[in-house]
């Protein structure tokens, strides 16, 4: 008969999953299959990209994660929110054109329709990405995605 196996402590995830979300609340069902999925792949790491987030969104899941698996995985964020710069991730790379073409068009036309570009919230901010472009949003995180798996890997 084997020995029984040791305890494990993982620093680096076995693979990581990268979202993007624009607005202030996480959908409950959404929050659901994030537990789904780390309940399959308990050494996956998913990155939530959002600058409109609060940062301890997935505190709950985070803590159900590691009482359920405390006794051979241990790791602080399973699930975080991570703040960006577009222009800032992707200098120097391919995307770095379209991140400064998009981004200069976003602050002039925010100009125009926000009254005050500084007080911008979360629900402001969507309604100006539907004013400028109904599929903005879309765009902008599947360009964020693409990118991230292109320069970090990850599913």
């Amino acid at each position: 008969m084997s020995p029984p196996c040791p305890k494990i402590i993982t620093k680096k995830p076995a693979f990581r999953i990268y979202l993007c979300w624009e607005g202030d609340a996480y959908p409950l069902a959404y929050l659901r299959n994030m537990e789904t999925l780390l309940h399959h792949h308990p050494g996956a790491s998913i990155e939530v990209y959002s600058n409109t987030l609060p940062l301890n969104t997935f505190i709950d899941i985070n803590i159900r994660f590691n009482k359920r698996h405390s006794d051979y995985l241990l790791r602080k964020d399973v699930v975080r929110v991570v703040r960006y710069n577009l222009l800032e991730m992707t200098e120097g790379s391919l995307g770095h054109d379209w991140a400064v073409t998009v981004t200069e068009f976003l602050e002039r036309a925010r100009w125009r329709v926000l009254p005050n570009p500084a007080l911008d919230s979360a629900k402001q901010l969507l309604e100006y990405y539907k004013y400028v472009s109904p599929h903005l949003a879309a765009h902008l995180s599947d360009f964020l995605r693409m990118f991230l798996l292109y320069k970090n890997g990850g599913l």
